[in-house]
């Protein structure tokens, strides 16, 4: 799609309150296309059900470019930090367009544990006065 194309689309409001609120465009050719955030534009009051096609047109900004991580050759997830991303580029192991192949160890900042308590070897120091 460019830039002002104009489609034709019969309009169906799905969630009509808060930041979850959309609409469903649905083309002749019975396509569907999510349009999300309409409670923060100029149609959040107004509620769709339409029976007829009515003409719209899609603005799309410059898409941000995002940094993935595959492990195993499937994807991971995103690098998030613009500090490990200058690192990564110093490195020369970022570069935009090309897949690098490191070996790394994946690291966690925080753990989980879990612990299972017997009720029967809880004592309470705990005293109460009257």
């Amino acid at each position: 799609m460019k830039n002002s194309n104009s489609l034709k689309l019969k309009l169906t409001s799905i969630s009509e309150t808060g930041s979850l609120a959309f609409v469903l465009g649905e083309s002749p050719n019975v396509n569907l296309l999510k349009i999300n955030k309409i409670s923060f534009y100029d149609f959040s009051t107004q509620v769709f059900d339409d029976k007829n096609y009515r003409q719209v047109t899609i603005e799309m900004p410059p898409t941000k470019t995002r940094d993935p991580v595959f492990l195993n050759g499937e994807p991971l997830g995103a690098l998030h930090f613009k500090k490990d991303k200058e690192v990564l580029k110093e490195l020369e192991i970022l570069n935009f367009g090309k897949l690098t192949q490191v070996q790394a160890t994946l690291q966690s900042n925080f753990s989980t544990k879990l612990v299972k308590v017997d009720p029967s070897t809880v004592e309470s120091n705990r005293t109460t006065n009257f």
